[in-house]
């Protein structure tokens, strides 16, 4: 937990006793879910008919695989690589800076988003 850098954290809020400030800066956690995956991991789990997908909210960056029950150990040895060995190409990164930029801008459009946002700031001691 970094506690910092969800796909729509504002970018300074009042540290607290479970939000203090951190080094981290704003979306920092949603560019990681962009790039973790390493593009020979991915490109060995699709190659078996898999479908990764991956999604960041205010508290967690949640990564999914839905994939043939044999290939269970294989794909896992896979995941593993990418979380124990990342690779974080720097072109990648800066490819999905724009990508998670234009993300939060769309998302945040939305008035759905708006009022999301707003009910979150009124429940907790931070803006999310």
């Amino acid at each position: 937990f970094v506690r910092a850098g969800s796909a729509d954290e504002a970018p300074a809020y009042a540290a607290s006793p479970l939000y203090p400030r951190t080094p981290f800066p704003s979306g920092s956690a949603h560019l990681f879910e962009h790039v973790l995956h390493r593009q020979d991991v991915v490109d060995a789990v699709e190659g078996r008919g898999a479908r990764l997908n991956a999604s960041t909210g205010y508290e967690t960056i949640q990564y999914e695989m839905a994939f043939n029950r044999e290939d269970l150990a294989d794909n896992l040895g896979l995941h593993a690589k990418t979380v124990l060995q990342p690779l974080f190409d720097p072109a990648l990164v800066e490819r999905e800076k724009k990508n998670v930029i234009n993300e939060c801008s769309e998302r945040m459009a939305s008035p759905d988003a708006e009022v999301y946002s707003r009910t979150l700031e009124l429940l907790f001691d931070r803006p999310h």
